[in-house]
């Protein structure tokens, strides 16, 4: 009997911690976990563009506490700041609603989301990257309340986003970034940093 519940706690563990810093146990599944609203927190990312043809680099700098968004690009004099607030309302059915607001104006982003599967060539653990794959994103105006302009419709126009989970709480989520690729023109764009969401 205690050979059969120590294999169950084991496997139980295992299935549970999906993120590097993910709680040791939990009796919710990592889909219950991160279906419901979420408020974004905090976010530091920086994004550096690398042209082989220019003697240097283009960075920008991303960070959200307060209710601010900053962004700090080193070809500016000053870091351009805006009021910003973000939601995300991740739901069973696998379909989501974002929505993200600067100002008077918000956009609204809907379409649906899935975990990838784990790869042990790729250094994946199953369930540890989500998809989110935007199917519409519609300006909205906040002084009016009403559509002012319709910006993608159909998931061919829209880019996928897929976001590595570093933590993820009943009321906390965390996505790590540290990516790097290389377009068609040779350009260098790497990502690193992190953005954190609260229920």
């Amino acid at each position: 009997m205690r050979v059969i519940l120590y294999f169950l706690a084991v496997v139980c563990f295992l299935s549970c911690k999906k993120g590097e810093n993910d709680p040791y146990f939990s009796i919710l599944s990592r889909k219950e976990r991160i279906t419901g609203k979420w408020t974004l927190k905090e976010q530091d990312i920086t994004y550096r563009y690398s042209d082989p043809k220019k003697s240097y680099d283009s960075v920008v700098h991303e960070t959200f506490l307060n209710n601010e968004l900053s962004k700090d690009i080193n070809l500016f004099n000053k870091p351009l700041d805006s009021e910003y607030d973000e939601t995300i309302d991740i739901n069973r059915d696998g379909s989501y609603e974002r929505i993200y607001r600067f100002g008077v104006v918000y956009f609204i982003e809907t379409g649906s989301w899935h975990f990838v599967k784990g790869s042990r060539s790729a250094k994946i653990k199953n369930k540890e990257i989500v998809v989110f794959e935007p199917e519409k994103i519609v300006e909205m105006d906040d002084e009016e309340g009403q559509q002012s302009e319709e910006l993608f419709t159909g998931i061919q126009n829209t880019e996928v986003v897929f976001e590595r989970i570093d933590e993820l709480r009943n009321n906390e989520m965390k996505f790590i970034y540290q990516s790097v690729t290389v377009d068609t023109k040779q350009k260098e764009i790497s990502i690193t940093g992190y953005k954190i969401y609260i229920k």
